[in-house]
């Protein structure tokens, strides 16, 4: 298998190659005209995968961590940063780092390929910077006349009983002087209420703390993917709307994405609006479906800005990372450009 391959995962499309191919790796940068400074992440079919193809080299302050957490969060929407034995991963995987990241995914078609295959090794299946697929369709568009684009064609909120819609969460765990550091590095489904915990339940004979650190910006020691201040974004200028914005935007050229509450108390005023849904969940199942659609209406009808409003939205899972995840997409997606009013 020394081509690459889009799949869907129970997060977003994901677009592969075979860990043991290198010019299938390179091939992943080359197609989505991804910077070599922006990691990639290993997939494996379960826990046991990991240590088989030896491709770990941890502490046993840091295994202990992993083992806890990599128990209660795989299968699933959460990628753990780890110290890499660089003697069995590629540089390009891993960006020169010492770290490699890893992910089980839930997804069973998919764990059924990697049992076949071993590894995979990849990033999310959109063009370097733009808005993440979640369907075929959405690959296609992205990739058209790539001939050795293979995606499956389903969407990924038909591959299990349960949809996240937005990339996994990213933790890295990593022994230091002061102890065992679990930083938060990308935002998803998976919170840092629920780290904790999950960890609190335990008892260890050394310290260990749990930060953020979601917001750098990737460079090139950047050890975990989705590091970059402008990513999963329109091609339309894109801003966050909220009641107390500090600038106002051209409504009558500008289209608006926010709940029903907020359409209908401002909607009017907006070129076109899009309905998102009422909760957290359910809205990160269906913002790059959405987003995508706005972006198409505002070309084909030359329509400037769009604006997007979270407020409204009901959170679910207090504890879960949902809301924070669709916070630090809209952050990206706008370049962390000022908030506008609504």
């Amino acid at each position: 298998m020394g081509f690459n391959v889009a799949l869907p995962t129970e997060t977003v499309y994901g677009l592969f190659a075979v860990f043991w191919k290198p010019s299938a790796v390179k091939g992943i940068y080359d197609k989505k005209g991804r910077s070599m400074t922006n990691p990639l992440i290993v997939h494996a079919s379960d826990l046991e995968d990991v240590y088989e193809y030896d491709i770990t080299l941890m502490t046993k302050k840091e295994e202990i961590i992993f083992h806890i957490l990599a128990d209660n969060f795989w299968p699933g929407p959460c990628t753990f940063v780890v110290r890499a034995n660089v003697d069995k991963v590629n540089p390009m995987i891993r960006n020169n780092s010492q770290f490699v990241a890893i992910r089980v995914p839930m997804y069973e078609l998919l764990r059924k390929i990697l049992r076949l295959v071993g590894l995979l090794v990849g990033p999310s299946a959109n063009r370097s910077g733009k808005i993440s697929p979640t369907t075929a369709k959405h690959v296609f568009d992205d990739y058209f006349g790539l001939s050795i684009f293979m995606p499956i064609l389903r969407s990924c909120n038909q591959t299990h009983e349960k949809a996240y819609g937005l990339e996994s969460s990213i933790i890295q765990i990593e022994e230091t002087d002061t102890g065992v550091i679990i930083k938060m590095l990308r935002a998803g489904a998976i919170g840092t209420e629920q780290i904790h915990d999950c960890l609190s339940k335990q008892t260890f004979d050394f310290q260990y703390t749990i930060d953020v650190n979601i917001y750098c910006v990737n460079h090139t020691t950047s050890v975990a993917p989705g590091q970059e201040i402008t990513h999963y974004a329109p091609d339309t200028n894109t801003f966050i709307g909220t009641s107390n914005g500090e600038t106002a935007v051209r409504r009558e050229d500008a289209v608006l994405l926010a709940t029903k509450e907020i359409l209908d108390e401002h909607g009017s005023k907006y070129n076109k609006c899009f309905v998102l849904p009422s909760t957290d969940d359910e809205c990160a199942e269906v913002l790059y479906d959405i987003m995508r659609e706005a972006d198409a209406y505002c070309k084909k009808h030359l329509i400037g800005t769009i604006v997007i409003c979270k407020e409204g939205l009901r959170v679910v899972n207090p504890k879960a990372g949902t809301t924070s995840a669709i916070h630090e997409k809209l952050v990206r997606a706008t370049s962390a450009a000022p908030c506008v009013r609504v």
